[in-house]
């Protein structure tokens, strides 16, 4: 097994372990917000649990989006402490 493929595996493993702590991951090509916009994360996030964080930018800015219950993304104010962590390894949006 290749070293790309031993990492994945070891992120999936992290996962399932953790139902509801978020885990970074491969970040997805582009997600859909609630209002049919389609946007592209400059980071991702998931849980054991299903839970999907995405990170974008926009206006120069990091958005945290977080999956709803239709599949669709919603920007919340609240960043956590597994965010937050990723959003210090990126560089100034500006």
């Amino acid at each position: 097994m290749d070293r790309m493929n031993q990492e994945r595996k070891m992120k999936t493993e992290q996962i399932s372990k953790n139902k509801y702590k978020y885990v970074q991951v491969e970040t997805t090509e582009s997600v859909i917000l609630s209002n049919g916009v389609e946007v592209h994360p400059v980071a991702t996030l998931a849980t054991g649990g299903g839970g999907m964080c995405q990170i974008v930018k926009d206006d120069h800015c990091y958005v945290l989006l977080l999956r709803q219950l239709d599949g669709t993304y919603t920007s919340t104010t609240h960043i956590f402490p597994e965010a937050f962590d990723v959003l210090k390894t990126l560089p100034n949006p500006s």
